[in-house]
């Protein structure tokens, strides 16, 4: 597991650490400034995070998924609000690889 204590975890979820990480990661992620994640971005920083955790980054095809699984309105990119979603996929992930 990942070695946290469910007070650890309750800690990295709450609005005071969780959204400055959010957004963190969207500034970094959305490289135009544009205000939104675009698919080149979005594997951009799938790939940069998996590497950083010296994990196996993510293929053509999952980053696809992704994309189309967080893009609930459906316009081919992904706002803030969207990208939380995706963030906290991630967190959750790495917490199951540990």
């Amino acid at each position: 597991m990942s070695g946290l204590s469910k007070e650890q975890l309750e800690h990295l979820f709450d609005d005071f650490t969780f959204l400055p990480m959010v957004d963190y990661y969207f500034s970094s992620a959305d490289t135009d400034n544009s205000g939104f994640i675009e698919k080149k971005e979005i594997n951009n920083f799938l790939t940069k995070f998996a590497e950083e955790r010296s994990i196996d980054p993510p293929s053509n095809k999952e980053i696809e998924e992704t994309l189309k699984k967080f893009d609930t309105n459906k316009d081919g990119k992904l706002s803030k609000s969207e990208f939380v979603f995706l963030i906290k996929k991630c967190i959750k992930e790495i917490l199951l690889v540990k």
